[in-house]
């Protein structure tokens, strides 16, 4: 018994390994730009398990894998030139992990990009195209710009919907315009009394560009019952529920109706 528990014990551990992110570096040897091109990277074309890594030499890196494509993390090397992340096909980038610039260098994101796993985004980033927050929660340090995000309400708490939340020194500024923040179709949330959506928390940042217009109110879940969406506050990145108007009105009706009757009778 002994025995079958230590072989058990070491297969998991096995496993565990082989899940490990693998570092890989992008080379640009096969001068072409290509994500594709296993000649531009240290370990051959990433996967869902590699670490990718960007310096010099670079410039564009054109992600030209024909579909949704998968990596555990980002890390761009100190010193490494400004460069674009781009999509040649209608791809798209799903990272799991973190997103760390370790250069002065903005990196342009010009590729539909999605946090796969709650994680730290590291600027300077310039998101360009699409963000897709899903219900994870997207740490800011450095200086993030983004345009077009989209985020998902499941509930209100810690882990039940997207937003970004702003380290100290850290910039966010939102370059979308107006409707430019939605909230996904397939968002779960159908409401509870009270319940507040802190979309944008601020731990000592700066915010640039956050207004109410920048949300797009009419892509926000339908709530059941006499609830609805008090927007007042979207300036402030603050979503919460509360009773409809008509609601409000009728219980003041019904407690105006009881205070005039005890009135009476005493």
């Amino acid at each position: 018994m002994k025995q079958k528990r230590n072989f058990t014990a070491c297969m998991a551990a096995f496993f565990a390994l082989t899940t490990l992110a693998v570092a890989d570096t992008w080379t640009d040897a096969g001068l072409d730009g290509s994500w594709s091109n296993p000649d531009n990277w240290t370990d051959g074309v990433p996967i869902n398990t590699t670490a990718v890594i960007f310096a010099d030499p670079i410039s564009v890196v054109g992600v030209d894998t024909g579909a949704a494509t998968t990596v555990a993390s980002i890390t761009v090397n100190t010193g490494t030139s400004a460069f674009q992340i781009t999509q040649l096909f209608g791809e798209s980038l799903v990272v799991n992990g973190n997103f760390i610039n370790n250069s002065t260098n903005a990196v342009d994101v010009s590729i539909d990009y999605t946090v796969g796993a709650s994680a730290t985004l590291d600027g300077p980033i310039d998101f360009n195209s699409l963000l897709t927050l899903g219900t994870r929660t997207a740490s800011l340090l450095g200086t993030i710009d983004v345009g077009l995000v989209t985020l998902q309400l499941n509930n209100a708490t810690g882990t039940g919907y997207g937003r970004f939340s702003l380290g100290s020194g850290s910039t966010l500024t939102f370059t979308g315009g107006l409707n430019s923040v939605s909230f996904a179709a397939s968002s779960t949330y159908t409401g509870v009394l009270n319940d507040t959506f802190t979309l944008v928390g601020n731990s000592g940042g700066s915010i640039v560009g956050l207004t109410a217009s920048i949300f797009d109110v009419s892509t926000l879940p339908t709530l059941s019952g006499f609830l609805t969406w008090d927007t007042s506050n979207l300036a402030t990145g603050t979503l919460s529920v509360v009773p409809e108007p008509s609601t409000w009105l009728l219980l003041t009706a019904g407690l105006t109706s009881v205070i005039v009757f005890r009135r009476r009778r005493s």
